[in-house]
């Protein structure tokens, strides 16, 4: 009852990073996923980034829960026709620059300007780990480890 709400703590500073959202303007927040039961507290990121009410910002996962493909009938029902497609990992490595912002037809980049329904996609690629908020997270944890 008395701890930090670390997620909340996390989505604050990585919230500094977002792009300011129009109406028909969204945020796609790419995680890792896992098919571990713990897939689900994904949930509770998706909860903490509604709470921000800083726009259409919606949680989807590279291999877990939610897919990208239960997220675009979301945004068409939004009238979304502009993404921004970022990553939420330490790292921006292989997923962020491949899967998630590569030229292949298959990435997520690609999927969405080619489907005719958006108008724009842009990426950010830049890991958690280069937010200084989120490193004084890290800081503030290996300390209170060592008490």
């Amino acid at each position: 009852e008395e701890q930090r709400d670390d997620v909340a703590e996390t989505v604050e500073a990585f919230a500094t990073q977002f792009p300011d959202l129009a109406a028909d303007e969204a945020l796609l927040v790419m995680t890792h996923g896992t098919p571990h039961p713990s897939n689900a507290f994904y949930a509770v990121i998706q909860d903490r980034l509604n709470k921000l009410e800083r726009g259409n910002i919606h949680v989807y996962s590279v291999e877990g829960m939610p897919m990208l493909e239960h997220v675009i009938p979301i945004l068409k029902e939004e009238g979304v026709k502009r993404v921004t497609l970022m990553p939420m990992m330490m790292v921006a490595g292989d997923h962020a620059n491949n899967d998630m912002a590569g030229d292949e037809e298959d990435s997520w980049k690609s999927v969405f300007a080619a489907s005719g329904h958006f108008d724009a996609v842009e990426t950010q690629i830049a890991g958690l780990g280069r937010i200084g908020d989120v490193q004084k997270i890290y800081v503030q944890h290996t300390a209170d480890v060592m008490e």
